[in-house]
C-alpha cells in the first residue's frame, strides 16, 4: 500500500465568520487526519480540499493534488484548539465533486483524524464525535442522510452491542422542520435486545433539504471493551417520498448501507 505523507502548517490569517475569540485564537493543536481513499473510483480524484471548521467561524480551504495509486493521505496540520470539524471534498480532473467526507475533532483520543470518502450519492452514515469514550460516560451518535431528494419519512434499526451500551435518548434531527412524528421502540418493554428502531414522518408535505442530521441516538457506556454500532440494511429500512414510494436512486443507500458503522473503545 503506498501512502503518500504530507506535512502542512497552516498559518490562520485570514478568518470566515465570526470575530475571534481572544482566549483560543493563537492557541494551536497539531493532530493527525487520514485521509482513506475510496478504492472504486480513487484513480478519478485529481485533488482534495480539506475545510476546517469551528464555532461560528471557518478556515480557508487548503488544497492537495493527488497522485496516481494513493490509497491514503496523511496531513500533520497545526489548527485552532476549538475546532470541530474538518471536512475533504475530492474533485476530478473535470473540477467535478464526486466524493466527499467528514469527521469531528477530538484533541483527547492522541489517535489521527480519520475520513472515510464517500461517493456523491445518496446514503445513509453514522457520526460520532471520536472513537473513545468512559465508562458511565453517555454520548451521542447522528444518523446522517446524504443527497437524497425528496424525503418525507425515513425509518430504519440500529444494531449495539447490550453488554457494553444502553440506548438512554432518541431526539430528531435538524433536517427536519418542526411538523413531524417520530417513534422509537428503546423504551418499549418487549423490545428485543440490542435492537434499536427508528421511523420519523412529516406530517405536512414540505420540501426539506437534501442532506442533514435525520437523528441523535444517546448511549451510556457500560463497563470497559470495544463495541460496534451499526445500521441493518433489513426490510425496516424505508426512505419515502409523500405518496409511500421509495425515493429515486434508493439503491444506493441499500448498497453502501455496511459504511453505516462505528466502532469505539470504551475505558475506565
Amino acid at each position: 500500500m503506498k501512502r503518500i505523507w504530507i506535512v502542512y502548517l497552516l498559518l490562520i490569517v485570514f478568518i470566515i465568520g465570526c470575530r475571534l475569540d481572544p482566549d483560543q485564537s493563537d492557541i494551536l493543536s497539531i493532530p493527525q487526519i487520514r485521509i482513506s481513499l475510496p478504492e472504486d473510483g480513487k484513480s478519478q480524484i485529481s485533488r482534495i480540499l480539506v475545510f476546517i471548521e469551528g464555532s461560528g467561524r471557518k478556515l480557508l480551504p487548503q488544497e492537495f493534488l493527488i497522485k496516481d495509486n494513493i490509497t491514503e493521505v496523511f496531513l500533520d496540520f497545526a489548527i485552532p484548539i476549538d475546532a470541530e470539524e474538518i471536512r475533504v471534498e475530492a474533485y476530478d480532473k473535470d473540477n467535478q465533486l464526486i466524493f466527499d467526507g467528514d469527521a469531528g475533532v477530538s484533541f483527547t483520543d492522541k489517535i489521527p483524524i480519520d475520513i472515510n470518502l464517500d461517493p456523491i450519492m445518496p446514503m445513509i452514515r453514522l457520526k460520532m464525535i471520536g472513537n473513545i469514550v468512559r465508562v458511565g460516560e453517555t454520548f451521542g451518535i447522528q444518523v446522517l442522510l446524504r443527497y437524497a431528494e425528496d424525503v418525507f419519512a425515513v425509518a430504519f434499526e440500529i444494531e449495539y452491542d447490550p453488554e457494553f451500551l444502553q440506548v438512554t435518548d432518541v431526539i430528531e434531527g435538524e433536517l427536519w422542520d418542526d411538523k413531524i412524528l417520530m417513534i422509537s421502540d428503546y423504551e418499549f418493554e418487549n423490545h428485543p435486545p440490542g435492537k434499536l428502531n427508528i421511523g420519523i414522518t412529516q406530517l405536512e408535505s414540505g420540501k426539506i433539504k437534501n442532506s442533514g442530521e435525520i437523528a441523535v441516538v444517546r448511549f451510556w457506556a457500560k463497563q470497559v471493551g470495544e463495541s460496534k454500532i451499526r445500521l441493518l440494511g433489513n426490510n425496516r429500512l424505508r426512505v419515502e417520498k409523500a405518496n409511500g414510494k421509495l425515493i429515486d436512486n434508493y439503491e444506493s443507500i441499500a448498497e453502501l448501507i455496511d459504511r453505516a458503522e462505528i466502532s469505539l473503545g470504551i475505558k475506565k
